[in-house]
């Protein structure tokens, strides 16, 4: 099992080089702020979901308590999603034992 495709945004906020890295320039936005603040509050939560992301066979593997893991609608309709806070989801792809496209949405 792998994870392929992860976010840009999922990445940077489980990369430790990100938080040594991170600057603020002066007319950033709140929204920015709070964005950056949600990631830091949810990486161990984000990393243990990867975690077992990363060790799932098959999709139901994810369904652990707490997860709510559903399958999406619509033009999502070929991903899954598992809860880590409040509005905040893991979505991810799941074929042949593998995620793929995974990312780190608020999508309500």
């Amino acid at each position: 099992m792998y994870l392929t495709e992860m976010s840009p945004t999922l990445y940077a906020s489980l990369s430790s080089e990100y938080d040594n890295e991170l600057s603020y320039p002066e007319d950033v936005t709140d929204g920015w702020h709070l964005v950056t603040m949600t990631l830091r509050k949810h990486a161990q939560k984000l990393a243990d979901i990867l975690d077992r992301l990363d060790a799932a066979k098959v999709v139901q593997d994810m369904s652990f308590p707490g997860a709510d893991l559903h399958p999406l609608k619509g033009s999502m309709k070929d991903l899954w999603a598992v809860r880590v806070s409040g509005n905040w989801r893991i979505t991810f792809s799941f074929h042949e034992g593998n995620a793929y496209v995974i990312d780190y949405v608020d999508y309500y």
